[in-house]
């Protein structure tokens, strides 16, 4: 069949050369501004104008106007905006260890920062920002995200850009598996991690859920549901795109993972000068076709929680943003999980079988985001420390001082509190929103 020939060279043979360990990490923030009338486009032209007079960046990516979109240094860094002028995203250079990542992030981000509070705005650690309104955002004029507004407009009932994607952020690690010599079967090693974080997805959602609901920024006919913790998942799943949320299945071979990819759906193509969307058939229908160019394969994007991507790694994308002195948690606890792969999925394994919990990953993942147990307190905490321990020993195996920025979620672990309980229960005792936004931005 045609596709699984194109798919298996997009999707699995970069995989199998591989046999570094890199890790690529993109932290997105959203924007807080403090005064309502402030244009927010226009500082953020001015950051990046100051960032490449100052700091050695250059034009990365330009909108139709030629305003920079993103910039990027020559360490390979950018800094971006995510789809509206109030995101931006620190899109790091892959390396082989975290460590130098993280110095490196909180360099720049001390100096963006700075910049942003001279104009009484600053980036905060949540994945939703709870004090905007969609009628401020500032979309980009960028083809691509003039192709996904044209998806919303044509393909969705909201036909409301503002809503949903532009109002959500997200912590994405990107993890190199390197195939082993010795595996029995072609990418075992890549199946049993795509396997394992999709399986834990919940288990993310405990410790990581950071994204209470703005309901100003979402249609008025929807309502988000009372306990929610992680207000991304919903946006996702009311966003209109396919192919969102998480991995029910379970690959035992790369035919079986080529045959899944192939019924996803196709939603933009590349023209000559730019993007088009379209409400597209599942990739093996569009290619029954033998006549069929391959380069709408070349912006062919799923959007799951864990995902393989263009850049031959393997993609978790459901983790909230994160409060800024703990901004790189997720990327350490899924870095120590994805250097024991063999070990973790047999504590998961013992842990479904031990506690007869045979609900679909996207159930669980739906529990755990919106606070309603899974198994007793006692038992997902003898779980998670399990994890915790595995992940932090993996880390500190490798000698680089990156289970530092794991120690953050013993506590959270003890307290069955992920960051989104944490605020909910201080705004409960009395603080003011504010001051928790502010206590978020803190390094």
């Amino acid at each position: 069949m045609y596709y699984y020939k194109l798919l298996m060279e997009k999707f699995i043979a970069p995989y199998l050369c591989k046999r570094s360990e890199y890790i690529g990490v993109e932290l997105e923030y959203p924007l807080i501004f403090l005064d309502s009338k402030i244009n927010t486009k226009q500082i953020i032209l001015n950051l990046f104008k100051y960032l490449q007079e100052n700091y050695g960046f250059e034009n990365d990516k330009l909108d139709i106007d030629q305003n920079p979109i993103s910039i990027k240094n020559n360490l390979g860094d950018k800094i971006t905006l995510e789809g509206r002028y109030e995101i931006i995203e620190f899109a790091m250079q892959k390396d082989l260890s975290l460590s130098n990542i993280a110095d490196k992030f909180f360099y720049y981000f001390e100096i963006v920062q700075n910049f942003l509070k001279k104009y009484d705005c600053f980036l905060t650690g949540m994945g939703t920002n709870l004090v905007d309104s969609c009628s401020k955002i500032h979309l980009l004029n960028s083809d691509f995200c003039k192709a996904i507004h044209s998806y919303i407009y044509k393909y969705t009932s909201y036909k409301n850009p503002n809503y949903f994607l532009t109002n959500m952020q997200s912590i994405q690690t990107h993890l190199e598996i390197p195939i082993n010599r010795d595996e029995k079967t072609e990418g075992e090693n890549l199946l049993k991690a795509l396997n394992l974080f999709s399986k834990l997805d919940f288990a993310r959602g405990t410790l990581f859920s950071n994204s209470l609901p703005n309901k100003t920024a979402i249609p008025s006919n929807i309502s988000y549901p009372e306990d929610i913790l992680c207000a991304r998942d919903f946006n996702w799943a009311h966003s209109g795109f396919p192919d969102t949320g998480s991995v029910d299945a379970e690959f035992k071979s790369t035919t079986e993972l080529i045959e899944y990819i192939s019924k996803l759906k196709l939603y933009f193509k590349k023209t000559e000068n730019s993007y088009e969307s379209f409400k597209g058939p599942s990739i093996a229908e569009y290619f029954s076709d033998p006549s069929q160019k391959d380069d709408v394969l070349c912006v062919f994007r799923y959007l799951h929680n864990v995902v393989l991507n263009s850049y031959a790694t393997l993609e978790i994308r459901s983790d909230c943003t994160q409060p800024l002195k703990d901004a790189f948690a997720p990327v350490a606890f899924n870095l120590g999980i994805s250097r024991k792969i063999n070990e973790a999925t047999e504590l998961t394994r013992r842990f479904f079988q031990d506690n007869n919990i045979t609900y679909s990953n996207s159930t669980l993942r739906n529990m755990a985001i919106n606070d309603i147990k899974i198994t007793d307190d006692n038992t997902m905490r003898k779980f998670l420390q399990s994890l915790y321990n595995l992940a932090y020993d993996a880390l500190k195996e490798r000698g680089l001082s990156e289970e530092k920025h794991m120690r953050c979620l013993q506590g959270r672990i003890d307290k069955l509190e992920c960051p989104a309980k944490y605020t909910k229960r201080q705004l409960e005792k009395g603080t003011s929103l504010y001051e928790i936004i502010e206590q978020c931005s803190e390094i």
